[in-house]
């Protein structure tokens, strides 16, 4: 019988200290990995924050994927899917075809005022929680794209800066390639006049997301996902 409750008790001290030490603060994927390291369920992705191997749309330590277009801002920019639909329904696409992939036509650059919009289209993932990113140490990417794309942090109060976002531009790739991106890799595109520090901004992100913005409008191009995640978790 003392057995049985000590077997019970170690799991609950440990949610109990895990709440303690983060309740109100900002905490990082590593924390959010260590507190389910005892999951029954190996994660095949690791420390990833997803791979193709996991099957399903789900982030580790986030949601799932999205995708939004320029259409708001009054854009023709369209992503077509892997099974020809232009809505993306991450979770039955993944299981389907395992990898996240489609092509995407940019269309024409948008009136805005007496100036004009890039056209855009983008997808991403959103985390459960605010999270400083530094100790990620940078980002990894598997990936295949016939054009240049922003693999991007958002990061809190970004609109307070124009969306100037921290940025490495991946370049294009016909075969599976897997980056590995130190902190220092990333810039700012430099187009706000309220820049943010990027050091700051890593504190306290809230998305990665990779962005098909072009100079060069009408674009169509194609790409393909397999693995994100934190420096050297990508397979």
């Amino acid at each position: 019988m003392k057995k049985f409750i000590l077997y019970i008790s170690i799991p609950l001290m440990l949610a109990m200290l895990a709440c303690t030490d983060y309740s109100g603060e900002i905490e990082s994927a590593y924390d959010e990995f260590k507190e389910t390291a005892g999951n029954e369920v190996k994660n095949p992705c690791g420390d990833a924050f997803w791979c193709f191997e996991q099957g399903s749309a789900s982030i580790n330590g986030g949601v799932s994927w999205y995708s939004y277009s320029d259409a708001s801002d009054g854009g023709e920019s369209k992503f077509t899917w892997q099974d020809g639909s232009s809505e993306a329904n991450f979770e039955s696409l993944i299981k389907a075809y395992s990898t996240i992939a489609g092509s995407y036509q940019l269309g024409p650059k948008i009136k805005r005022g007496n100036d004009y919009i890039l056209p855009y289209l983008a997808i991403g993932f959103e985390f459960d929680n605010v999270l400083d990113a530094t100790p990620w140490g940078g980002l990894c990417v598997s990936y295949k794209s016939t054009t240049p794309l922003r693999f991007m942090v958002a990061f809190v109060g970004e609109e307070n800066h124009n969306y100037d976002r921290p940025r490495y531009i991946l370049p294009e790739t016909f075969s599976a390639s897997t980056l590995n991106l130190p902190w220092s890799e990333f810039s700012l595109g430099g187009w706000s006049k309220n820049p943010v520090d990027i050091n700051q901004a890593l504190t306290i992100a809230q998305k990665i997301e990779f962005q098909f913005a072009r100079p060069d409008s009408e674009e169509n191009a194609s790409f393909e996902l397999f693995s994100v995640g934190p420096l050297g978790t990508c397979k």
